[in-house]
């Protein structure tokens, strides 16, 4: 099985205040890599220890975010460590099924010039985003000149709405104003044009230079993420069901549900590939292979996240961790003979 779902990420991102809130964001004009989360990707009976995928990655952050407060120094360096080596985790892609923006005035046709109100709209479709445009006809009413202009409420054909249509925690649609939804992600835009702001399509450049997202969302999904794994933890060292792993594996579908398989090639040659419309939902598919594929969780004894081994008979996370606990062995062996 092919793993693919390429994610952008930005090694100048970093915590921002906008509007009295902490955001985690890159850089104003800062550069925007793509890169393969899944890259290096195998089972856990065949992953090197020392290899840190997001999903781990993510566990990590969940622990160090524990019983923190936002402007904490430590909360905000562990974010931004993610921020730069991982990328977003796409929560506005994650939540958000359709977006209707505010209509404007445009040009009916490239032949017909005159201005109509025109809505633009953007829908997931399986790991993908596509647009589409609504035109409307005003009569008997003077046409404003402005092209791209907002059309005033009372000039929209019937029907229109601005919102979003989203997937709340148990799964179940909700339709959501813009400005509490979508617009949330746009610090860039200032609140007084969050409900008319024409909001770039989802993957494109323009997109990824205005979006952010409000570190206390990070700091929950990160901290439910990490619940999910201890909750599934310790039902594998009991060998027993529990509410509590129930519910974890209920959220990691769940979240994991914008992951769909894409094929590429002709019909004689076909490969198969997996990717999500969000950098969370491949986490969250990450584990559940694992978890599917024999991995067992266990927590690090030197820092006390928790990961994935395989074959691997530790009780260190990763190299890092090994080494420093060879030097506090060290330092107490150096201790004992000193006295």
């Amino acid at each position: 099985m092919i793993f693919s779902g390429n994610w952008v990420r930005s090694p100048s991102c970093g915590v921002k205040t906008f509007h009295g809130r902490p955001f985690l964001a890159p850089s104003v004009g800062s550069a925007l890599e793509d890169y393969a989360p899944w890259k290096g990707y195998e089972t856990p009976k065949r992953r090197s220890v020392s290899l840190e995928l997001p999903h781990t990655r993510l566990i990590r952050l969940g622990t160090e975010c524990r019983e923190r407060r936002l402007d904490d120094g430590k909360l905000r360096v562990a974010a931004t460590s993610f921020g730069a080596e991982c990328g977003l985790l796409g929560l506005a892609l994650q939540e958000t099924l359709q977006v209707s923006l505010w209509p404007v005035w445009q040009a009916f046709s490239s032949k017909t010039p005159a201005l109509v109100p025109t809505q633009r709209r953007y829908f997931r479709s399986g790991a993908a985003w596509s647009a589409a445009r609504d035109r409307g006809v005003v009569t008997g009413k003077k046409t404003p000149g402005l092209r791209g202009a907002p059309v005033p409420r009372d000039l929209w054909p019937p029907g229109w709405s601005v919102h979003a249509i989203t997937v709340g925690h148990e799964g179940e649609p909700a339709v959501r104003p813009i400005v509490e939804s979508w617009g949330r992600f746009f610090p860039y835009v200032p609140p007084n044009d969050a409900e008319t702001f024409q909001y770039p399509l989802p993957f494109t450049a323009d997109f990824w230079k205005q979006y952010a997202e409000p570190l206390e969302d990070v700091v929950k999904v990160a901290s439910r993420f990490r619940d999910a794994a201890d909750a599934l933890q310790k039902a594998q060292t009991d060998r027993m069901e529990s509410g509590s792993a129930t519910r974890a594996l209920e959220f990691l579908e769940l979240t994991a549900a914008p992951v769909h398989m894409v094929m590429n090639g002709n019909p004689w040659a076909l490969s198969m590939h997996w990717a999500g419309t969000s950098l969370l939902a491949q986490c969250a598919a990450m584990l559940l292979h694992d978890l599917s594929t024999k991995g067992t969780l266990f927590t690090c004894r030197t820092c006390g996240t928790i990961t994935i081994r395989g074959n691997h008979k530790t009780d260190r996370c990763s190299r890092r961790c090994a080494a420093r606990e060879r030097k506090r062995e060290e330092r107490k062996r150096a201790q004992l003979v000193t006295s």
